[in-house]
């Protein structure tokens, strides 16, 4: 297990987080349309996204593209009706989903969270990107496992 490079922590109420890579991510994936019954836009659902929003992470070990897959999705709700919809928006670039990947699968106390950072809508298509953090005390608790494995 190689853990990614953490680069700032930040604090959430009483929780701490740790924040991976110094870069924003660039979501991959955003052209294709998602397999659900309405073939629904991905480009569209970018639409809907703001700076902060919150991003999901949601393993596919199945994907037939890639078995390092990692979905993103982002949550809309209406307050009128008090209903959410979940929506596949993209995908995690696969050099960092080799990476996450084995973590989120053997690490079930290790959950990623992310957050739409910049946005990007014209006419060669709607873009966003993201950061990636978890739990601070997890990280240290799954770096100190990773580093008494290196010296024994």
């Amino acid at each position: 297990m190689n853990f990614p490079v953490i680069t700032e922590t930040f604090t959430v109420g009483p929780q701490e987080f740790a924040v991976f890579g110094v870069r924003d991510i660039m979501g991959v994936g955003l052209y294709y349309k998602n397999d659900d019954d309405n073939n629904s836009d991905r480009q569209e659902f970018v639409l809907f996204l703001n700076p902060g929003d919150h991003v999901e992470f949601a393993r596919e070990p199945e994907n037939k593209y890639d078995e390092f897959a990692i979905a993103l999705y982002h949550t809309i709700s209406d307050p009128v009706s008090e209903i959410s919809v979940s929506r596949r928006i993209g995908y995690v670039p696969g050099n960092i989903a080799k990476t996450l990947a084995p973590l989120i699968d053997n690490n079930p106390e290790w959950k990623p969270v992310g957050w739409v950072t910049k946005i990007g809508l014209g006419n060669n298509g709607n873009w966003f990107k993201f950061k990636v953090a978890s739990d601070k005390k997890i990280v240290d608790k799954l770096l100190y496992k990773q580093f008494m494995a290196k010296t024994v």
